[in-house]
């Protein structure tokens, strides 16, 4: 199952496994006695320099102890956080006999967006068990991704108290040592604990050199080498004698740079000139095997040549028999690449081998990794050509941004593949705007286009053309694609389905978009891409919500929020669009504090993005407060908006939304110009939700405007088409405008009546209250929801300063009239009064619970009272709101 895992998740399985021991080796029980201490600690970091002796200390204390636990040997190709994550949730479910297996299904599927959610849900499965497991991350300091960085601070510090990491690192690790050593939760063992004792130094010489070394000898070479472990092992790989032990150390105990003389100048030079050639060959890799040997040297038959540098304590072999993988003593590894790096052009041939010999061998992120590093357009090109799909699948949209970078538009116009990942990447990117240029391009430069290739670029041509509005041509290039894109072509044919299902909600034609869209979202599921599965999801709610089905459109964004979270994916933008969606319906129900909370996880998506995405978001806040009378905050955010809009072009679904809020405050306040219509958008046909959202607001901006006759003649046409495609929602609010302001009155909603209760269109029965509340009489079912809408509609609350006669009278009845209420006490306080909750009284505010906690505490002080009833009797008889 094991081995199942590292095969599925490309992970490299002499990562999981801990090097072999070199022989022979120094018994350290000081050490061991201190590893013995990690049960107790959630962290034990092992510290030092380059040949400390720290993974030795390691794995000698595991084989003796025998303990359960978890090996990673981590390398440079590991700070990208997909990699990381593989290799460490492979070693964990190896580690736990499959203990690990919802959180490695996420990772194979490479869906997941944020590292941080992973590791808590790998926490909740390793908990399960109450046994002790040590997770050993050896090599932690090559690892400089702050985003591995950070989600390694979050895991660590709410690791289960049956875990514990052990870390094997040059430097400190960023993970937050600092905060664990104030807590006392960090056992360290740092370069002074590491160094040989003057008996450790001696008995590892005699041993190694098979003869006994005396103590005066042991003690000059302890004056020169201070205990360093490498420095030991590296004299006595070349040094035989008493004197030439001396004379080793003598030159070991200069610069580092003249430890790597001494290996070219002294230990080179005694091994075969085969065994030369095979060292500066692997010297490029920090693992290998003997396939990559062979490749190469181009020898067929290496493994003498492994046996030999085995035997000579240069290389650390395999574990085991099962395990295939050898790697060089660091230090060796480092002379030799510095030795090789004298020749550019030689080290680059080297390079691109290695590159060739890692796809060889099914090492795609070693294989880019060493490409990005070399900056060689051919070796990038040829890993993308491989493994670009097993990226792209994977969500590495950031890592394959890296690579194209270094790649020209000549040389994607000349092989399709580059070509069509450039394009699917353009399209997770939101670079729509480059699609049709680079595709006009191609076809320019009479590139050789395949039918099948041709289906492949149609369905890029048509999710563009749904990105710019043009419904016809994405429903038609989609369809041709279906028709000729082979049944294994996974990703374009979901994206496909996912087009023709929006091009189909777009167009009112929406039992038909279900289908589609229902289809895309099953061979998502087939395919395993979560964040297909997630976006057509959203799209299915979305045409719910227009077909008045709220209920359903709540039912399914509820799984889609589930789809999200089992698959860590709560971070991509797929969700700005879902959490977009139901606080719209929220709002529509009236579910106000539910419907913030879905805005501020919106905001939360897009706000790092920059200004552009925030415009939906701060048009429902907007609406919210209208609807609790704060219009001063609801002002406040039409300047932003008003700023927002003069920057950027929006979708005509946000200018729709944007333009009800601004109708609203005109409306609410009589105050300011009338909201600027776009008239080419009101001469296209409301085939679909948003357009009938935006021409029912220019309608009803007519009628306000004192153009009756207009506005009404143009709420007849938006009904009579939103009939035609279905958009029961759509058509309910407008004919609910029409009872507002037509003649007729509740004649528009005699056929409609049970759609009222069914529906409740509350937020759109608030806007026209006023106008419809006297029709009650004649519609029962409309005299049963506007309650509703009075219920959660607020007076408008102004909160006074505190130099207002009641707030100075009741100053000064307080038990200390030295000790007056501060302004954000009388603010908390009115609010109090009026009945709002702490979480109300929060967003409100803008400030945190926590905040509001505070206040009340000193405003119970202050009154000498002791509970908001107490609070509130003292304080009613001074208090007074203004209607």
């Amino acid at each position: 199952m094991a081995t199942d895992v590292t095969t599925r998740l490309w992970v490299n399985p002499y990562k999981l496994i801990p090097p072999r021991i070199p022989e022979p080796v120094v018994a350290r029980p000081r050490l061991e006695a201190l590893l013995d201490q990690a049960w107790s600690y959630p962290v034990t970091l092992l510290q030092g320099p380059p040949g400390q002796g720290k993974t030795t200390l390691l794995v000698s204390w595991l084989h003796r102890r025998q303990p359960q636990y978890a090996w990673l040997s981590l390398d440079s190709g590991d700070n990208q956080v997909q990699h990381f994550a593989a290799h460490l949730l492979a070693a964990l479910h190896q580690a736990t006999a499959n203990g690990c297996t919802e959180s490695i299904a996420l990772v194979e599927t490479g869906e997941f967006k944020s590292l941080e959610s992973l590791l808590g849900k790998v926490s909740v499965e390793l908990s399960r068990t109450s046994s002790h497991l040590y997770v050993v991350l050896d090599d932690y300091h090559v690892i400089n991704n702050p985003d591995i960085h950070a989600a390694m601070r979050h895991w660590v510090r709410y690791l289960p108290p049956n875990i514990h990491l052990l870390i094997g690192s040059h430097l400190e690790p960023s993970i937050g040592i600092a905060a664990l050593r104030v807590r006392g939760q960090v056992l360290e063992v740092d370069a002074p604990v590491l160094d040989f004792t003057a008996a450790e130094a001696g008995e590892f010489l005699s041993r190694r050199l098979a003869r006994e070394v005396t103590p005066d000898v042991v003690q000059q070479l302890e004056n020169r080498l201070h205990g360093w472990p490498a420095g030991y092992q590296l004299i006595s790989c070349h040094a035989s004698t008493t004197a030439e032990l001396v004379d080793s150390s003598v030159r070991l105990s200069g610069p580092y740079h003249l430890i790597f003389d001494y290996f070219r100048d002294e230990v080179m030079p005694s091994l075969a000139p085969a065994l030369q050639h095979l060292l500066r060959r692997i010297c490029v890799f920090d693992r290998f095997n003997a396939d990559m040997c062979r490749h190469m040297t181009e020898q067929d038959d290496v493994t003498p040549w492994l046996s030999q540098l085995v035997h000579a304590h240069m290389l650390v072999p395999p574990t085991n028999e099962q395990d295939t993988w050898y790697r060089l003593h660091d230090l060796f590894r480092e002379a030799l690449r510095s030795w090789e790096q004298d020749d550019p052009i030689a080290w680059a041939r080297i390079q691109a081998r290695a590159v060739e010999a890692y796809l060889q061998t099914g090492q795609a992120y070693d294989a880019l990794a060493l490409a990005l590093s070399m900056r060689d357009a051919a070796a990038i090109g040829t890993v993308l050509r491989h493994s670009g799909e097993y990226f792209y699948r994977r969500g590495q949209f950031d890592l394959l941004e890296s690579a194209f970078e270094l790649i020209t538009e000549t040389t994607m116009l000349e092989d399709s593949t580059l070509l069509l990942l450039k394009l699917w990447l353009n399209l997770a990117t939101y670079r729509e705007g480059d699609i049709v240029p680079l595709l006009a391009t191609a076809e320019a430069v009479g590139m050789d286009i395949s039918t099948e290739l041709r289906a492949e670029f149609q369905v890029v041509r048509a999710q563009e053309a749904i990105n710019r509005e043009d419904y016809a041509t994405a429903r038609s290039l989609a369809r041709e694609a279906l028709d000729d894109l082979p049944a294994d072509s996974a990703i374009s044919r979901t994206v496909a389905w996912s087009v023709l299902g929006q091009s189909d909600l777009c167009a009112g034609r929406l039992k038909e978009a279900l289908a589609s869209l229902r289809a895309a979202e099953q061979q998502a599921i087939a395919s395993k891409l979560a964040q297909q599965q997630l976006w057509s999801l959203c799209l299915q709610s979305d045409t719910h919500c227009a077909m008045g089905q709220l209920d359903e459109a709540f039912h399914v964004q509820t799984r889609a929020v589930a789809t999200a979270h089992e698959k860590c994916i709560e971070r991509v933008l797929h969700m700005e669009f879902l959490y977009r969606n139901r606080a719209q319906a929220l709002l529509e129900r009236l579910a106000l504090d539910e419907a913030l909370h879905f805005v501020e996880e919106e905001l939360s998506i897009m706000q790092p993005l920059g200004d552009y995405g925030l415009l939906p978001a701060f048009s429902i806040k907007g609406r919210v407060h209208l609807v609790t009378g704060e219009l001063t905050r609801a002002r406040q955010v039409a300047f932003h908006l008003r700023h927002l809009k003069s920057r950027f072009n929006y979708h005509t679904d946000w200018l729709a939304h944007l333009l009800q809020f601004e109708l609203v405050l005109r409306h609410e306040t009589g105050e300011g110009d009338w909201p600027a219509i776009d008239e080419s958008i009101v001469a296209r046909a409301a085939e679909n939700h948003f357009l009938q959202n935006y021409q029912r607001q220019v309608a009803w901006l007519r009628i306000l405007r004192g153009e009756p006759a207009a506005g009404i003649a143009l709420l007849k046409t938006l009904l009579q088409q939103a009939d035609t495609c279905g958009l029961r929602l759509e058509a309910l609010r407008t004919r609910l405008c029409l009872a507002a302001y037509d003649a007729a009155g509740a004649r528009w909603l005699e056929p409609v009546r049970h759609e009222l209760l069914q529906i409740k269109p509350l937020f759109t029965l608030w806007v026209w209250r006023d106008a419809l509340r006297p029709l009650s009489a004649e519609l029962p079912e409309l005299g049963m929801v506007l309650p509703q809408v009075d219920k959660v509609t607020h007076h408008t609350l102004e909160v006074p300063p505190t130099g207002t006669p009641w707030v100075s009278r009741l100053n000064a009845n307080l038990q200390r009239q030295s000790e007056a209420l501060t302004p954000k006490e009388v603010e908390v306080l009115t609010r109090i009064v009026e009945g709002y909750t702490n979480q109300d009284i929060a967003r409100q505010m803008f400030v945190a619970p926590t905040t509001v906690k505070s206040h009340i505490r000193s405003i119970y002080r202050k009154m000498n009272v002791n509970d908001r009833a107490e609070a509130i009797a003292f304080a009613r008889p001074y208090f007074r709101v203004e209607h």
